[in-house]
């Protein structure tokens, strides 16, 4: 243990003398500055400030999807086919057979 806490000593640029106070201080500071790290880069990944603004673009998603969804099986339906990328086609031969 005494081998642990003076290697960990030299890791964190500590005096050899120092009291495991400091060595536990000094290892929680580390941790809290990773931590911080940690959610500022989920911050930046999201490209949101907080948590407010992560919810509120879930409830966006939530309030255009089940619509867009919608549309796009009445669209399926109404044109007859199967998928989205017949979707453009059919409509364009419907324009060009009512010009």
């Amino acid at each position: 243990m005494i081998n642990a806490m003076r290697n960990l000593c030299d890791l964190l640029e500590l005096d050899s003398s120092a009291p495991p106070s400091v060595l536990v201080n000094t290892v929680g500071k580390l941790c809290n500055l990773f931590n911080e790290n940690v959610a500022w880069q989920v911050e930046q990944l999201l490209g949101t400030q907080d948590i407010e603004s992560i919810i509120y673009k879930l409830e966006e998603h939530d309030d255009f999807f089940p619509a867009f969804h919608a549309l796009i099986n009445n669209l399926l339906r109404v044109l007859e086919v199967r998928s989205l990328a017949e979707i453009l086609p059919a409509v364009q031969k419907l324009k060009w057979m009512v010009q």
